[in-house]
């Protein structure tokens, strides 16, 4: 406990000498990070250094860049970094969205120079809405606080790897499964149990996330959304859940799949969770809501002027022609709109959600805040029921209309004017990203306030014996 406060004693004293070298770092300033750090020493009991970050001592002033010394408060204070990522509009669709996180962490290597950067290294929250809340689970998780289990690559290639399985057509009433077993959906249940245990085990939890996630489902039990959250897993293990059973409960489509009963690893809270696309298509406004308001994780933030969003949608609609879906959709009957409603919720609430960001973000919204997301006549044709067949020929298709997307200029939402298209294409924009995310991470060696900081997960004990 000493060793601690010395520790903290000595860093604020650091705090204290290079705020009087740098130039634009005034008396209220360095009183507020000053009482930041307080504040989390004996308001939270964060006493112990490695539940604390703190920013690695800056260099000395001579050698800071001089748009850092010259730009005040603003070039002081950094930007938090958020990805959040959409379900991809159900289905075989979340190719879409795997493959952009590759394109993603293509980019961040180049801008780098690192051939084995990811993701999770230079975004600071990951939130995600079904499969894109499997995605931010695999892309932030972590033995022992190590490196990321995952790569980009590794989200789109576990949809293609058990495609078969998830997304196969319901068994029809006279096969042998459904007569012995009248649940036609149990299959497709028992494949995505299967896919979630193959991908994080039985023994990751929330806490085995290097930096917080948010990644919703909607609970039965409660008839509300629900998030599960890093921080609050931090806080108390009856909100701490494992990660196999948080990607269970976020990918579980209506329709598709069985709801999954979750339940903290202490087993007092539980869930019977389903997607939570309906209720939340894009998960951006949960996740700017939490940078804005959880000021120990983010102490300096102000407004969304302090925000780098990465939003990555799927695709709203179906594949094809848009006349040919009027005429099949007028054939159909009140059992064939169950799933396509769920989608046109979801894929109309992240609609709806991305105008509602991008004119949060007001005159900072191009160069704060960048959707993704697939344009529906880029999409191969689906079959009659809007869905696609989990054949190699429809996996392929799909990746290509990915890699398609790419080329393709950017779609803006405008404030009050609706959408436009840009002058760049996805991949410049994602380049011109990326190279934001790296700056933003070098710089933060340079600060004097901290941009960040985590509350790290506990240690597990080492088993007796």
């Amino acid at each position: 406990m000493e060793e601690a406060e010395e520790m903290q004693v000595e860093r604020l004293h650091e705090f204290e000498v290079e705020a009087a070298a740098a130039q634009g770092a005034d008396t209220d300033k360095l009183s507020y990070e000053i009482f930041s750090i307080l504040e989390s020493k004996f308001l939270f009991g964060y006493t112990d250094p490695h539940q604390l970050w703190l920013p690695p001592k800056a260099p000395p002033p001579q050698q800071q860049p001089s748009e850092a010394v010259s730009g005040g408060k603003a070039a002081q204070r950094g930007k938090v970094c958020v990805l959040c990522v959409d379900g991809g509009g159900g289905g075989l669709r979340a190719l879409l969205a795997g493959r952009a996180l590759a394109h993603l962490e293509a980019a961040l290597q180049r801008a780098s120079g690192n051939p084995d950067a990811r993701v999770a290294d230079y975004f600071d929250l990951a939130a995600g809405t079904g499969a894109g809340g499997v995605f931010a689970a695999m892309l932030f998780s972590t033995h022992s606080r190590g490196a990321p289990l995952f790569r980009a690559e590794d989200t789109w290639r576990l949809v293609a790897d058990h495609a078969p399985g998830l997304f196969r057509r319901p068994a029809t009433s006279t096969s042998l499964f459904c007569r012995a077993k009248k649940r036609p959906l149990a299959a497709p249940t028992a494949a995505l149990s299967v896919a979630m245990k193959a991908a994080f085990g039985q023994e990751l939890t929330l806490r085995d996330t290097i930096k917080p996630v948010l990644i919703s489902c909607y609970d039965l039990k409660s008839s509300a959304p629900l998030l599960f959250s890093r921080a609050d897993a931090l806080e108390s293990r009856s909100y701490d859940f494992r990660l196999c059973e948080v990607g269970r409960a976020a990918w579980s489509e209506p329709g598709r799949f069985e709801p999954a009963e979750v339940a903290s690893v202490d087993g007092v809270t539980s869930c019977a969770a389903v997607d939570g696309g309906p209720t939340m298509g894009s998960p951006a406004a949960a996740a700017i809501t939490h940078v804005l308001h959880n000021k120990h994780e983010f102490p300096f933030v102000r407004g969304v002027e302090d925000l780098l969003v990465l939003s990555i949608g799927g695709c709203s609609g179906a594949g094809g022609s848009a006349d040919a879906d009027i005429v099949r959709m007028r054939r159909w009957g009140p059992k064939d709109w169950a799933r396509p409603i769920a989608r046109i919720a979801a894929d109309g609430a992240a609609d709806l959600v991305d105008h509602a960001v991008a004119r949060a973000f007001g005159q900072c919204h191009s160069s704060n805040y960048l959707r993704i997301q697939a344009k529906r006549e880029n999409m191969p044709p689906c079959g009659p029921d809007g869905e696609y067949d989990p054949t190699p020929s429809n996996v392929q298709a799909l990746l290509a209309a990915a890699d398609e997307t790419m080329k393709q200029r950017n779609v803006e939402s405008v404030l009050f004017e609706g959408r436009r298209i840009g002058e760049q294409t996805n991949a410049e924009k994602l380049e011109w990203f990326a190279a934001e995310l790296v700056a933003e991470h070098r710089g933060r060696g340079s600060r004097i306030a901290p941009t960040v900081a985590f509350k790290q997960s506990p240690r597990k004990q080492p088993a007796l014996g």
